[in-house]
């Protein structure tokens, strides 16, 4: 049995009058001290059996000074006007007939909702309450009280905690009151679906991932609610129309108005009574030439003209700006900090966004969604995860002179937003740079990139991007796509530089070799030519080969990057000689077929060689060490010749055949792979196989040296350990031939060699002993 504090006030204790006489002054002081010490110890007994729900709320919150006393029960489940007049150990109901001057209540109930919805009534016309309950526990699926197709019902004064999905949940019903309740820790604390002419009012959320949520609910009163730390808006109004909104007070949150139509933003009635922070919520629609005064809490435009908003300090209050349907708004000089989305543009177009820092926003600093014609001029975005996010059909816009650092994405095209401007920008510290995915006609000009985890500037699925005068620095360029045109379509000149080196970016040409002194290398549909002697590090990925043929890319150094060497689509090239060490991936291919990567250093990356859905490749005579993950990587990779390799100090497997078929591994040294050490350990197997027909050895019977496993050897042939070495994986593949030295080369012989040489041989002994 649980007991919860109540807001119910006391009376006042100074109201009317009693006078005392002095000769009986003693005697009631007497009285008094008797009642008081007796209240004491009622009130320590009753503290002593509370529970401590209401430890962590706000320091707002209404004081409680009664008790609540909770009986358990099993989640209620009500349907129809029939479903009331069960027995009361499934309806839950204490008293009432169902009309207006006597509805049923439900009431005092604790019910743990982890495994069914703790309240439910679906399809009732009837007057009910729901009221002084506690609900608790809720999972994804289930709710804390769920109305379905409900009238004229009311949900008041119920505590509501910890649920996973939502707490009160009102969904296609009409004339509810959700009033007095207290909802924390829920993922939802009240949310209302295709629900009309209800009223919210004088609850208490805090804590939650969403306050008040209403989806395509119309005509819905909101009034003299505390919502308190809500994740990512206190209150959501989306797809709703006629909403009214008033003496709501919000802390770290506030209003964000989404929809699929212009209505949905600018037919709502939000006045200045709401606060966000303690600072008015200012919402304006369908005006013109309208100044917002300084020292809003938020700000929410809809369907209006020439606006100026400028030196606000913007907080905490999930959207810090929303310019929806807009046309001729200024905003300048205004910090957005700590948000969810900094700014937001929602189809607005021919607007200004100059001189703002939207910084340390969970999601954007500027969010520019299906808007075009937008100037957003000298912002500083920065320690978002986006810090200026373009995207769904954001056309023509130009984002020129700003400062992005420190986001996931400093400048991010998304989603066929075509034509846009990215110039003289400046890119520190983002995962990426500057990344236009989707999005075909870019204009990327006189940017500086910095130090990005990945890319300096990526063009991912794009096509006739411009790429001029742009200086990476510990970063380069990454090109991404199929068909053939999101590679080789583009126009990107010497002009760029890669760690003050010019990139070479060449398409559709042969017979060339690559000058000394580049940057990085770019390659899209080439053959027979050459790229040798560079230093290519730095520079995200130092070589990009994509659908070229017969290159031969030897003597490089591409260290220090995201990918030292990569391949795409591309066939019979050959990578040689090359240093590929500390990078993310040392040599990768994808869809590239019959290729040679031998005599290269791979050590020191997550993994040294990486073959994705790639086929017929001979990886040969190549150093891979201290991977810390893979030395080789298969993925969907198929009739690979894996030999003459040192595999040597890998975290995990030296190789890791994760799928693919007829992979052949014959001749390699593996040693202190997977924890390995001389001495053999089941927990350390050196190489993994969940592929089909692997080969662990060659057809002429020799396998791969393994540190772990070099004896017995004490049967003929000798140099062949006796026992075969086991692989890990599903395969169950073991190489039947271990070597106990590693020697180089072993010449490989096909299975019609091998039997014709040893008929000749056997021919020539018979005829030898029959002189």
């Amino acid at each position: 049995m649980w007991k919860l504090k109540r807001t119910d006030r006391l009376p006042d204790p100074n109201q009317g009058e009693d006078v005392w006489s002095e000769s009986d002054y003693s005697g009631r002081v007497k009285i008094y001290t008797a009642i008081i010490i007796a209240s004491m110890m009622l009130s320590l007994i009753l503290i002593s059996v509370e529970i401590n729900l209401m430890a962590d709320s706000p320091e707002d919150s209404p004081t409680r000074s009664t008790v609540l006393v909770y009986t358990p029960h099993a989640p209620i489940s009500i349907k129809g006007d029939i479903g009331f007049a069960g027995p009361n150990a499934s309806t839950g109901i204490v008293r009432g007939s169902g009309t207006d001057p006597d509805p049923y209540i439900i009431e005092k109930w604790e019910i743990n909702a982890s495994l069914k919805n703790g309240i439910e009534v679906r399809y009732a016309n009837v007057s009910f309450i729901i009221q002084d309950c506690l609900i608790y526990e809720g999972t994804g699926s289930t709710n804390a009280i769920h109305l379905y197709h409900c009238t004229n019902g009311i949900v008041k004064n119920n505590s509501c905690c910890n649920n996973s999905n939502n707490a009160v949940y009102v969904e296609r019903s009409v004339g509810v009151s959700v009033a007095n309740n207290t909802c924390w820790d829920d993922y939802w604390a009240i949310r209302m679906y295709f629900s009309n002419n209800s009223d919210i009012s004088n609850n208490t959320c805090y804590d939650n991932v969403n306050g008040i949520f209403l989806l395509s609910s119309n005509n819905n009163m909101i009034s003299y609610n505390n919502l308190t730390n809500s994740s990512w808006y206190a209150m959501n109004i989306n797809g709703c129309l006629g909403t009214m909104l008033s003496n709501n007070k919000m802390i770290n949150g506030g209003i964000a108005i989404w929809g699929e139509n212009k209505d949905n933003y600018c037919c709502q009635k939000i006045d200045t009574s709401n606060t966000a922070n303690g600072k008015p919520i200012y919402y304006y629609a369908n005006q013109t030439g309208v100044t917002v005064p300084i020292g809003a809490g938020q700000i929410l435009i809809a369907n209006c003209t020439n606006m100026i908003i400028e030196y606000q300090n913007l907080s905490e209050a999930g959207i810090g700006i929303e310019i929806a349907y807009c046309s001729g708004v200024s905003v300048s000089n205004s910090t957005c900090s700590n948000e969810y989305i900094g700014i937001v543009l929602k189809e607005a177009n021919n607007n200004e966004i100059e001189d703002c820092m939207c910084l340390s926003n969970s999601r954007s600093g500027i969010d520019v969604y299906g808007s075009d014609n937008n100037r957003l001029l000298r912002n500083n975005c920065s320690w978002n995860q986006y810090g200026i996010f373009l995207f769904s059909y954001s056309g023509n816009n130009e984002v020129n002179s700003s400062t992005c650092q420190g986001n996931s994405v400093g400048i991010f095209l998304s989603t066929y937003s075509h034509t846009n401007r990215i110039i003289n920008n400046t890119c520190i510290e983002n995962d990426r740079g500057i990344h236009v995915f989707a999005s075909d006609y870019a204009v990327v000009q006189g940017n500086t990139c910095t130090d990005s985890v990945a890319y300096g500037i990526y063009l991912d699925q794009s096509i006739n991007a411009t790429v001029s005068s742009n200086s990476m620095i510990n970063n380069g360029m990454l090109i991404t796509g199929n068909p053939i045109p999101q590679y080789n379509s583009h126009s990107i000149d010497t002009s760029n530089t890669v760690n003050g080196k010019p990139l070479r970016y060449y398409t559709n040409q042969e017979g060339f070799v690559v000058p000394s002194g580049a940057g990085q290398v770019i390659l899209a549909n080439c053959k027979n030519s050459t790229v040798e002697d560079q230093e290519l590090t730095n520079a995200s990925v130092g070589i990009e080969l994509a659908y070229c043929t017969n290159i031969t890319a030897s003597h490089l150094n591409c260290s220090n990057n995201y990918w030292g060497v990569y391949l795409y689509t591309s066939s019979k090239n050959f990578v040689t000689d090359n240093t590929c060490s500390n990078d993310f991936m040392g040599i990768q291919m994808a869809y590239s077929n019959e290729n040679t990567i031998s005599n290269n250093n791979c050590s020191g990356n997550s993994r040294g060689v990486s073959l994705l859905s790639s086929n017929l490749n001979d990886i040969c005579a190549n150093g891979i060490s201290n991977s810390s993950e893979y030395g080789i990587y298969f993925g969907f990779a198929s009739n690979n010749n894996i030999f003459e390799n040192r595999i040597e100090n890998n975290m995990k497997y030296g190789v890791n055949i994760f799928s693919g078929f007829n992979n052949r591994i014959w001749n390699n040294s593996f040693a202190n792979n997977n924890g390995a050490t001389s001495a053999f350990s089941l927990l350390h197997i050196q190489a993994y196989d969940a592929g089909v027909n692997s080969k662990w050895n060659s057809s002429s019977g020799f396998g791969n040296f393994w540190n772990d496993w070099t004896t017995p050897d004490n049967v003929a042939p000798f140099g062949i350990v006796d026992l075969p070495y086991n692989i890990s994986g599903g395969a169950n593949s073991k190489d039947y031939f271990p070597l106990t030295t590693f020697t180089l080369p072993i010449p490989e012989f096909n299975d019609i060699i091998i039997p014709i040489v040893f008929l000749i041989t056997t021919g020539l002994i018979l005829r030898r002993s029959k002189r």
